[in-house]
Order: C-alpha cells, then sequence, then structure tokens
C-alpha cells in the first residue's frame, strides 16, 4: 500500500514522466497501426497451387507479384533519369497465392516517374527479378547486407503496374504529400546542394545527399547531423512550445499539443530509430 502511494506521489510531482510514458505508448500503437491499414480487398482468381519460393526463381526471370504499399520514395537514377522506389510488404505470388516476405520484410519496386501510387494501395504488378549483389572487393558497397538490414528481400526492375486497389492508408498519404511538398519548396529556395543536406536534416530525405559531401560530413565527425535526432526534435519541440506558451495556453495544453505534433513529425519522416529515441528522451 505504501509504494503504491510512493509511486501515485511521484507521477503526480513529475507529470512530464506521465507524458513520456503515455507518448511511447502512443507512438508504439501508432506504428503498429499505421503498418495494419491500407490492406483493402484482395486480388480476384487467387488459387493456392505449386509452391513458390523468391529463392528458387532466377535472376532476370519474369514474376507477376501483388502486395500492399509501405513507403515511396522518389529519386533519380545513375543515368539522372527519375524513377519511383516503391517498398512493398505482405508480397505475394500471383497464380499460386504463395507470400514472399515475412513480417516486417518488403520487395523493393521500381516504376517509372509517371506511376501514380499512394502508400497503403494494394498493388499487381509484372517485373524483373533482381538480387542484391554481395561486394567483390574490399570497401565496395555492399547492396545485400546494406538492404538486408532495412529487411529488403529482392529487387524487381522495369516495374509495369497491372492494376491497384482504390482505398489506401490516408493518414500516412497525407503525411507523405505534406513531407514531398516541403521538399518542392526547398528546392526552389536554395541551390541543389544546399536543398539536399537541408532536406536531410529537416525531413529525413537522405537520398540525394552527393557521395562527396556525406564523405566530407564523415571525415569533419559531424555526419550526425544529417540524421533527424536530438537536436532537431529539441529545437522543433521547443519552438511549438515556446509558441503555444506564449498565447497563454496552461503548460499540461502545451506540453500534450507539442507531443502530438511531435508524433506527427516522427511518423512524417519515416519513423527513424534516432529520431523515436530523441521524441522519447524529450
Amino acid at each position: 500500500m505504501m509504494q503504491s502511494k510512493e509511486i501515485s506521489n511521484a507521477l503526480y510531482t513529475r507529470p512530464l514522466c506521465v507524458v513520456a510514458i503515455i507518448e511511447v505508448i502512443v507512438i508504439v500503437v501508432l506504428r503498429l497501426v499505421l503498418q495494419a491499414s491500407g490492406r483493402y480487398g484482395a486480388y480476384e482468381d487467387q488459387t493456392i497451387n505449386n509452391p513458390f519460393n523468391v529463392l528458387h526463381v532466377a535472376e532476370n526471370d519474369t514474376v507477376v507479384l501483388y502486395g500492399v504499399v509501405d513507403n515511396i520514395v522518389t529519386k533519380e537514377n545513375v543515368y539522372g533519369q527519375l524513377q519511383v522506389q516503391v517498398y512493398v510488404k505482405s508480397v505475394k505470388e500471383y497464380d499460386t497465392d504463395t507470400a514472399i516476405t515475412k513480417a516486417r520484410e518488403t520487395v523493393l519496386v521500381i516504376f517509372g516517374k509517371d506511376s501514380d501510387i499512394k502508400i497503403g494501395q494494394s498493388i499487381l504488378w509484372k517485373g524483373t527479378l533482381k538480387y542484391h549483389s554481395r561486394a567483390t572487393n574490399w570497401g565496395e558497397f555492399d547492396a545485400y547486407n546494406y538492404y538486408s538490414v532495412k529487411g529488403v528481400v529482392c529487387k524487381i526492375d522495369e516495374a509495369d503496374l497491372l492494376s491497384k486497389s482504390a482505398g489506401y492508408g490516408r493518414v500516412r498519404q497525407c503525411l507523405y504529400d505534406v513531407k514531398t511538398r516541403i521538399g518542392r519548396i526547398i528546392d526552389e529556395l536554395y541551390s541543389q546542394e544546399d536543398a539536399a543536406i537541408i532536406k536531410a536534416m529537416i525531413i529525413g530525405i537522405k537520398n540525394e545527399i552527393p557521395d562527396y559531401i556525406k564523405e566530407a560530413f564523415q571525415k569533419s565527425g559531424i555526419a550526425h547531423i544529417l540524421a533527424i535526432s536530438g537536436l532537431h526534435i529539441s529545437f522543433l519541440c521547443m519552438f511549438i512550445y515556446r509558441i503555444l506558451d506564449g498565447i497563454r495556453l496552461k503548460r499540461i495544453f502545451c506540453v500534450i499539443i507539442s507531443e502530438i505534433l511531435l508524433i506527427t513529425y516522427i511518423v512524417m519522416v519515416g519513423c527513424p530509430l534516432s529520431a523515436i529515441r530523441a521524441g522519447v528522451m524529450f
């Protein structure tokens, strides 16, 4: 009984601890909900026969698969052509309805720039299967290890979109649209190099930074600035808190609104671990 009283007193005298605990619970629940969102309908005429395993398919084979869009990245390839990189989860082979990916695994699908795909949509596509290559020389980029850490089992090049569902994840797509719009505004205001750095620091888009700039940051020991973490979260939250405090809101409302906007921001930039950790600690 005494311990319960002490715990109650501790929580009462430290309200921010309660808010931090609530924030952790909300982030976990929100991430689970968003991962499960957008699963609308299945394609017809799917039968279970001839067990299919992606590891049994030869590279450069043509495959027809379907799944749910988990993330979208637009970037230029090595030839300067704009392409849409779509990370698809819950991937299955169309003819046999056999699962290709496990939980938390995705397939990277490359579409042309004109593909109108939204996060949370179920899509059916046809393309050429590619496996991630391993490094053959010391210091060479190891695509296999890089994508394995991200949970990407294989890549589909030159994909043709055959069908897509009408439904999609409206919350995540809305945040993605806001992120894209912010990126365009930054591109209009700054030079290409400056815009790439600013987008990495503000909205978590790091794939546009030239390699020589990344190397310069690494050699200077300040590469962590490019990752959204404690510095960025602190500036954002204190800025929001000061504005709310300036209009004379009660402290508890300032904290709650700041936390809601913080969680929204973390989801918008893709829930990187550094941002989640900083958000919880803040």
